[in-house]
């Protein structure tokens, strides 16, 4: 097979990866899935849509939408692909975590956003560095500059999105319509009391 190139278009060295990070991953992947398709038509339903028959016997038309989730804080991060100690709600930087301050709260739209151009830039970026490899003359110097300029913004977009504490994966709530975390955040005795 061919070796997976890094940014910048050198083979990548082999990295170890544990069993234990393999079969979270997977896990994840899976959880994730789960929650697409049990979620998978709701966007639908709530554009166009739903009968509803209502107390006083009528029937109307409804539009659903994720009005609340019981979990506590690592399932809230798990759920919105926010990284171990980042919060689903508000962003607030690692470094001042347990200063008592209040962030700003989380766009999850722009998060959505973000986690979209770095793939996108990302992509570019790798049909570039395989047009180099047989690239000649001019050609070659033009495409060595795009690299450049290139791995500039994939850096970039891939340093805001750890600052945000995102994880590098999509999460379906990004997708679902007018998706508040802090709204969806519900406190209960189990998760929040004891």
């Amino acid at each position: 097979g061919k070796p997976v190139l890094d940014s910048d278009g050198k083979p990548k060295k082999a990295t170890k990866v544990s069993m234990d990070e393999k079969y979270k991953a997977l896990k994840d992947d899976a959880f994730h899935r789960v929650i697409q398709l049990l979620l998978k038509r709701l966007p639908e339903m709530h554009e166009f849509g739903v009968p509803l028959d209502c107390a006083d016997g009528f029937v109307r038309r409804g539009h659903p939408v994720l009005g609340a989730w019981i979990a506590d804080y690592q399932e809230y991060n798990k759920l919105c692909q926010i990284k171990a100690h980042g919060c689903a709600v508000c962003e607030v930087p690692l470094a001042l975590l347990g200063n008592n301050v209040v962030g700003p709260e989380r766009d999850h739209f722009a998060d959505k956003q973000r986690f979209q151009d770095f793939n996108n830039q990302k992509k570019i970026l790798e049909a570039v560095l395989e047009r180099l490899k047989t690239a000649k003359g001019a050609e070659k110097t033009r495409l060595k500059e795009e690299k450049s300029r290139l791995k500039r913004v994939v850096d970039s977009l891939e340093n805001d999105i750890s600052v945000r504490q995102l994880r590098d994966r999509d999460s379906t709530f990004w997708h679902m319509p007018r998706f508040s975390a802090r709204a969806l955040w519900k406190p209960d005795i189990l998760h929040t009391l004891y």
